[in-house]
């Protein structure tokens, strides 16, 4: 039965395609069909293109905006102002760092209660003077390096050395032997040492202040 629907379906077309309608239909029907799918990609061309632009005029919309010009402008100033601020603080803090000291106290490793503080003073700058106080429980010996020592004096807990024309970037060393009043080594032996110089021409002081501890 299917069989003969099928055959005569194609008995009806092939007698339909002898009608010029019939071919002026399947022309118009594939024009159609062609100018159909022509739009269609058109209109997504279109779309897309639309959507691009769309999203470009957001993004320029709110870089166009005052609020968001002015919180640019604002942060570019501040994080110039801040580059501008760090500098200056590192300058500064250069030109404060006349002089470098370092300072501390240890015991040797031969087994003895001896305690040693070391000092290494390294200037920046010519000094006319220079003036190293150290105090601690007791002091027993102090002996530094410089060159032209007009003072040298050890007390039971002070030791003070006085030195001038000193060199500038030379290093300079002094060492202290100090001790405990109990003298027993489970005590902790505190040192602190004090180093003044003038800053100028006219002499105003500047002292320096560290401390050490030795166990």
């Amino acid at each position: 039965m299917k069989d003969k629907e099928t055959r005569k379906d194609i008995e009806d077309i092939k007698e339909a395609s002898k009608s010029r309608d019939f071919f002026d239909i399947l022309r118009k029907r594939q024009r159609r069909n062609v100018i159909t799918e022509a739009y269609r990609e058109t209109e997504q061309a279109e779309n897309a293109f639309f959507e691009e632009r769309a999203q470009k005029h957001e993004t320029e919309s709110i870089l166009d905006k005052p609020i968001v010009k002015k919180s640019i402008i604002t942060g570019i100033f501040l994080l110039v102002l801040i580059a501008l601020i760090v500098l200056a603080f590192v300058f500064f803090m250069q030109q404060q760092i006349d002089i470098d000291i370092k300072f501390g106290c240890a015991s040797p490793d031969d087994g003895s209660n001896r305690i040693f503080c070391s000092t290494i003073i390294i200037p920046k700058n010519n000094l006319t003077i220079i003036d190293v106080w150290l105090h601690a429980d007791v002091i027993k010996s102090a002996q530094c390096n410089f060159e032209n020592s007009i003072f040298n004096d050890i007390s039971t807990n002070w030791a003070r050395i006085i030195a001038t024309n000193i060199t500038a970037n030379q290093e300079y060393n002094c060492i202290f032997e100090i001790a405990s009043k109990t003298n027993t080594a489970s005590k902790a032996v505190r040192a602190t040492l004090n180093i003044c110089y003038p800053l100028n021409e006219n002499n105003t002081l500047r002292c320096i202040e560290k401390k050490s501890v030795a166990l």
